[in-house]
Parts: structure tokens; sequence; C-alpha cells
């Protein structure tokens, strides 16, 4: 069963009208849970041709005309390939008789367990086989094509079954996505004119110590940053509300300044995924306003004046009323 982590966003709940001589008791704020998703990181191509996911651990390599990856035992690994198919639009028969052509003259030992066509569009290849190094293989290979270029997705055991990092395999697959665009014609394919040449790659030992992924987080680890700030500021704010002086202007004003720190915390983050960013935004917003209403609350209340009091008070509802749809937003997206 996943772990839950919890989001709540709004600072304070007024209970009344605050009169100007006098501050309401800080209610708790409410606790919005939200599933946290697995962990791992995710290579995006620099022109956006593929995007990979690998579960935490992984390492890879570039190669010029795709990646290599390999675990952190390398005893599971595989390879994303691509290549110009030079105007040519295959069937899935050519592109099988191509790839086993091309494989037949880079691996000895092969073994064609079976091929099949997939929902996606893409043909899942199944074979074992030995590389030039002695490692024997246990593979899937998915092959397709999108526009002008041919995709290839190798996945495999280096003297390990298959089945035993069906897991790992499960998340590399669900996280790999191909552009439907075609490779510019600047792109570099090495020697991956495809069906002329395919070349087979596997992550060496020595690249898999020096190359760690140092890719932008995926959208489960950015969601976790943004949960985590929100977090500690609910948990500071808490706190505060049930601390000895809560409900009094000494209690306001800390809360004005966790208000403050929190909206530069959450300003700090570095989120890459837009929708992400969207909600960073709505929680600075969210955090200086109630920051700067609660400042003015607290100023009005000492300067006994009603209707200023009034007035901060209308402000700090507003801002504290973002807090029920931006959790809401966040659940469903981060959960999905």
């Amino acid at each position: 069963m996943k772990p839950k982590v919890f989001a709540a966003v709004a600072l304070i709940a007024m209970g009344g009208i605050v009169s100007f001589w006098e501050m309401s008791a800080i209610a708790s704020p409410p606790v919005y849970p939200v599933l946290a998703q697995a962990q791992g990181q995710t290579y995006r191509e620099p022109s956006g041709l593929f995007t990979i996911s690998f579960p935490t651990g992984y390492s890879y390599a570039q190669t010029g005309s795709g990646i290599s990856f390999s675990s952190a035992d390398q005893r599971f690994g595989g390879s994303v390939d691509y290549g110009s198919a030079q105007g040519n639009v295959l069937s899935m028969a050519q592109l099988e008789a191509s790839f086993k052509s091309e494989y037949e003259k880079r691996l000895s030992d092969l073994v064609w367990q079976g091929s099949s066509s997939q929902p996606d569009g893409s043909l899942r290849i199944d074979w074992t086989g030995r590389d030039p190094e002695g490692n024997t293989l246990d593979a899937v290979s998915f092959v397709e094509q999108r526009g002008d270029t041919i995709f290839i997705l190798n996945l495999f055991g280096v003297n390990a079954n298959y089945q035993d990092y069906n897991a790992d395999a499960e998340i590399i697959v669900g996280g790999y996505q191909v552009s439907t665009r075609s490779a510019s014609a600047s792109s570099t394919f090495a020697n991956k004119t495809f069906p002329a040449s395919v070349l087979f790659n596997r992550v060496s030992s020595e690249s898999a110590r020096t190359d760690r992924l140092a890719t932008e987080p995926s959208r489960a680890a950015q969601c976790n940053q943004l949960i985590a700030v929100a977090n500690q500021a609910v948990s500071t704010v808490q706190g505060i509300a049930q601390g000895t002086n809560s409900g009094s202007a000494t209690a306001m004003a800390g809360i004005a300044e966790a208000s403050d720190r929190f909206a530069k915390e959450m300003q700090a983050l570095q989120l890459t995924d837009p929708q992400l960013v969207g909600f960073q935004n709505r929680f600075v917003s969210m955090y200086v306003d109630t920051g700067s209403a609660t400042r003015a609350m607290v100023e009005a209340t000492e300067n006994k004046n009603s209707e200023a009091a009034q007035s901060s008070f209308d402000a700090l509802k507003t801002a504290t009323d973002r807090e029920a749809p931006l959790v809401n937003d966040v659940n469903r997206y981060c959960v999905s």
C-alpha cells in the first residue's frame, strides 16, 4: 500500500468577525490526504523525441542515437535507440524482419521467442542471446515507427532472468513515451539509419558508475517537493494555533511571519511541470495575501480600528477561501 502524505494549505480559519479590541481564536486548519507517487527519475531526450522513467538508482549513458541504462546491480538494463526511416513507411513485418536481421549480425546464440502487436501500435519481440562481451541476455524489445522516425526500446536481464526484474520493467515501460513528430534533419543518428544498421547498446559498468541520472525530477518527485513545503507550513501554523498564546496578537504576528517564510520557500522550488508551477504560484499568492491580511489585522487591533479590522478580516477570509479548491486540485493531479 502506498504511503500517505498530507497537504493542507490554509494558514488560519477565523470563526467570526474580529472586534477592534480582541482576536478570535485560531482554529486548526484541516488536513487533506494526498497519495505519494512512486519515486523515480525521468529522462527527456533533448530535442523532445522521447521520455523515459527509471526506478530509483538506475544510471544511464547518452549514445548519440538515444540512451542506454542499467540497474544499480548491473543485472538489468536496456536502451532506447532512434533513427530515420528515410521516408519509408515500414509494415510490422518489415520492422520485425529488419530488426532481427541486424541483431543477428551483432549478437550470437539468438533465439526468437515470439512477437506480438501492442495496443499502442508498437511491435513486441521476445528473445534471448549473447552479446560480444559474452553476457547472456534475456530480452524484450519494442519497435515502432512514428512519422519518419524508428524507435527501439530494449529491456534485458544481464546474466539474469527478465522476470526477476518485472517490477522495474513495468516502471520503465509505463514511463516510456515517444513523440509523433519526426526527428529533425539536423539530428545526429550516428550509425543509426534504420533499417540499414541498428546499433545494439548496453551501458557499461564504467559509465554506470560515473553518469548517474541528473535529469529533472519526475512529476511524482515534484509533487512531493511541493507537498513537503505545504505540509511544513501547516505543521508550523498548527504549532502556533495550539500554543499557549493562541488567538493573541503575538500568535497572529507569528502566523504572518510564517506566511512570508513559506511564500519564499514555495517560490524557491525548482519545478518544471507546468501544472505544478501553476499550483506553486497559487500557493505563493495565498501565503503572501494571508500574511499581509494577518499583519493588517494585528495593526488594526492594536489601533482599535474596527473598520480596518473588518476590512483585513475580509481580506484574510478571501485568501484562505482559496484553500479547499487548491488542495483538491493538487490531490487530483498528484494521484492521477
